[in-house]
């Protein structure tokens, strides 16, 4: 189902058939050097992650190949592996399952019926990606290495709100009135109803979801 929808989606949208006619001069030399057949640009997702570990742990590179060109598909891998989550309706099948599953597990912590102060789940960042989009902030790229969400429940008098961090910064959420956190209602809303959620998101907002 992913496939198809990616197919749908993604592969048809002009920033996807430009950029995809750009560097597919290059795809039949790719291929001949990486032993891989390219014929489209997510092709070169896997390849783009052996680049980047090997510029990282300095393995030599393909002699086919230089650090800048290497450098350039590395690139072009990160913005492909995002595009998909560029697209609202694939980020709610891959991510929505974990937003519905954080209501129930706040709602829980509210209840007092949550035995547990603090949960940790291990995620990639294919992972990551499509829930961070779920709440209206899509990604140009695959988040760096050791990338984290995290998902706050403060109470005030008797109100609950949820601030959202992504690596350490605050995340202001569309269709949120404060400028931080957002009421524990409108993160439960988030969570259930993600498209109409995103109905009231502001043009900001909705912008990014485009190439």
């Amino acid at each position: 189902q992913f496939k198809e929808m990616r197919k749908k989606r993604v592969f048809t949208k002009s920033c996807w058939k430009k950029k995809n006619l750009k560097y597919s001069t290059s795809f039949a030399r790719w291929s001949k050097i990486f032993g891989e057949k390219i014929n489209n640009l997510i092709d070169l997702t896997l390849i783009g992650d052996n680049l980047a570990v090997r510029m990282l742990n300095d393995v030599p590179l393909p002699k086919e190949i230089s650090e800048a060109e290497a450098k350039e598909v590395i690139d072009i891998a990160m913005w492909a592996q995002a595009q998909p989550f560029k697209s609202k309706e694939i980020s709610y099948l891959v991510g929505g399952k974990f937003l519905r599953e954080l209501s129930t597990n706040l709602q829980k912590a509210i209840d007092n019926k949550q035995p547990y102060k603090y949960m940790l789940y291990s995620a990639h960042d294919c992972t990551i990606m499509p829930v961070i989009s779920v709440i209206g902030l899509p990604l140009d790229a695959i988040p760096p290495f050791a990338s984290n969400i995290s998902f706050e429940l403060f109470k005030t008098d008797d109100h609950y709100f949820v601030n959202v961090r992504y690596n350490g910064k605050n995340l202001r959420l569309p269709g949120v009135n404060t400028a931080e956190k957002c009421s524990f209602e409108e993160m439960n809303y988030l969570g259930a109803e993600p498209t109409r959620y995103l109905a009231h998101a502001t043009p900001s907002h909705k912008s990014r979801f485009s190439c």
